[in-house]
């Protein structure tokens, strides 16, 4: 079975790092693990794109495999972040800031970061420091990976090349764009299946070449599912929710208050309980669908609806659901009644295929 960095990714991402982040820059969890869920599949398929060619291959592996890149920086995030080392985590920023410009060239980090505030609600620059956060955060995560497999560069690049599958719905074309790369479409295009072969023309010395996939769909509900389970703090841990039964014949809905797009308890009930038919049905899928409004901003109901559905996503993940189990839908608009309850018009609904 193909490997899916995506998802090893997201599991090594805790619940610590995304908080101390949020705190460091001062933005929601929920908006920095919406960031997050986005910038991850867009880094990791930029750099398959990259690498689908011998020369961006050797490129690639260069780059994530020089001597600055700190193969414990994930780990180590949290606690660098904590204790307020101002020159220490400004010169991560500044190794980020570089290789983001060594891989897709220079003056990235705003663009990426102007793109991803949009989506996010983010403040541009906060957006662009979640970037340069997260660059050498990942790089220095593949460098390990990299070591403990013995991969050389084709390798590498056959790793990040065979992917695809995984990053399929994952790319945001707003980040793609603002990485100086091709539509998520047309980029996946020219990416190999997951274990698939590598295009004709794309080998290198080592073998050949094409390219990787994509969850991660997020981390956005994983902050909110770790303090409702109980974790951190020292805290004893709460009673889960009651089971909730149901079958996917009819989608199941989880809602959220007005205006947010953390997960409640009983929402969080809803996606074990789906996690938990999918684990004894191993050939159903799910759609993920969040629904809004058009009352005030209908653009930003939209990527409110989005950011909900993607919480629901990486919900349904850190409850191990496979990554290429899940896809996540455009949001839908619905007519709330005059005097209606609007309920319906803040629900995500997951729904078998």
């Amino acid at each position: 079975m193909a490997t899916n960095l995506l998802e090893m990714l997201m599991r090594a991402i805790t619940p610590a790092t995304t908080k101390s982040v949020s705190d460091h820059l001062g933005e929601s969890q929920a908006g920095v693990q919406s960031g997050l869920a986005l910038l991850l599949p867009s880094l990791l398929g930029g750099l398959a794109s990259k690498a689908s060619t011998p020369a961006g291959a050797s490129s690639v592996f260069s780059a994530l495999t020089e001597p600055r890149v700190d193969t414990d920086l994930l780990g180590t995030l949290s606690s660098l972040l904590v204790s307020g080392r101002g020159s220490a985590i400004a010169n991560v920023g500044s190794i980020g800031n570089a290789q983001l410009a060594s891989v897709f060239g220079a003056d990235k980090a705003v663009g990426l970061g102007t793109a991803l505030a949009g989506i996010t609600g983010m403040k541009p620059g906060n957006a662009g420091s979640l970037a340069t956060l997260v660059v050498p955060a990942l790089f220095g995560w593949l460098k390990k990976l990299i070591g403990e497999r013995g991969l050389n560069a084709t390798r590498t690049a056959e790793l990040l090349v065979g992917q695809r599958d995984h990053l399929a719905g994952q790319l945001d074309p707003a980040l793609t764009k603002a990485l100086g790369l091709a539509a998520p479409s047309a980029l996946l295009a020219g990416l190999a299946p997951a274990g698939g072969a590598a295009p004709a023309g794309a080998t290198g010395s080592g073998g050949g070449l094409r390219w990787f996939p994509w969850l991660v769909a997020a981390l956005l509900a994983i902050g909110a599912l770790w303090s409702l389970l109980g974790a951190g703090g020292g805290a004893p841990a709460t009673a889960s929710p009651p089971a909730v039964a149901f079958d996917l014949k009819v989608p199941a809905k989880v809602y959220f208050e007005t205006g947010k797009s953390e997960i409640s308890a009983e929402g969080v009930a809803v996606v074990q309980a789906v996690a938990g038919l999918l684990a004894r049905d191993k050939a159903t899928r799910v759609d993920v669908t969040g629904y809004t409004d058009k009352t005030g901003d209908a653009t930003a109901n939209q990527d409110l609806a989005k950011n909900r559905a993607l919480g629901v996503q990486a919900a349904l993940v850190a409850a191990g659901v496979g990554t290429d189990r899940i896809a996540t839908r455009p949001p839908i608009f619905v007519e709330i009644g005059a005097g209606g309850a609007d309920a319906e018009a803040r629900r995500v609904e997951i729904t078998a295929r």
